[in-house]
């Protein structure tokens, strides 16, 4: 007769975690592209004290992106490359954009950039985002463009 003692023992199903799990780098990459785009979002509709809540959140999606961009998943980290340089220049953009729309002469000129860098703003982050859901890494992250 066969010994039982050469058998495996079953092992309990593993429950999925219920939520989110805010140390999975995809979650963090998502969250990091949804500041991005909602930071933006908010500078172009919001208008008076909210929009330090959108400062607030562009700075918050930089600390995540800078702080992560060299150390988890490979394609994660290029996907906080690729936040990081679409927050910054992005943010310098905007702010050469409003000042020039200040200058006598050039306003109307201002408010096209604006809405060209938020153009530009959106189809970086959107395409960030779907990337980012299919766990796909950024091709080029330190290109400009997409």
């Amino acid at each position: 007769m066969a010994r039982p003692d050469n058998v495996v023992p079953l092992r309990p199903k593993r429950r999925p975690k219920r939520g989110m799990d805010w140390k999975a780098p995809r979650t963090q990459v998502l969250l990091v592209h949804a500041l991005t785009l909602l930071t933006f979002t908010m500078f172009l509709f919001v208008r008076g004290p909210a929009q330090y809540l959108a400062t607030a959140l562009g700075i918050a999606a930089i600390a995540i992106a800078a702080g992560r961009r060299r150390e988890g998943m490979p394609w994660a980290c290029t996907h906080h490359e690729f936040a990081l340089r679409t927050l910054l220049f992005g943010g310098v953009a905007w702010v050469l954009a409003g000042a020039s729309s200040l200058i006598p002469g050039l306003g109307a000129y201002g408010v096209y950039a604006v809405l060209v860098i938020c153009v530009w703003v959106g189809l970086r982050g959107l395409w960030a985002f779907a990337r980012g859901l299919m766990r796909l890494p950024m091709t080029r992250p330190t290109s400009p463009l997409l």
